[in-house]
């Protein structure tokens, strides 16, 4: 599962290599850690084709011409 890390942490890991994970780095969930339950990180879901928006291109407001005073 990737998931994304919602605070900076640090440990060690089976095989003894220590290791850090940064603030908002994605990474892949290790077998049998249990981050996501203790809050370190949240999964990324993988946007589907329906949920995408599509933004609109912003339109150039244009200055009004200076007339005469009326």
């Amino acid at each position: 599962m990737i998931v994304i890390a919602l605070i900076g942490f640090a440990g060690m890991a089976p095989n003894g290599q220590p290791f850090s994970v940064s603030e908002g780095e994605v990474l892949e969930l290790p077998r049998g850690a249990d981050w996501l339950k203790a809050g370190l990180v949240r999964p990324v879901l993988p946007k589907s084709p329906e949920k995408q928006t599509v933004e609109a291109p912003e339109k150039a407001v244009l200055p009004r011409p200076k007339g005469k005073n009326r």
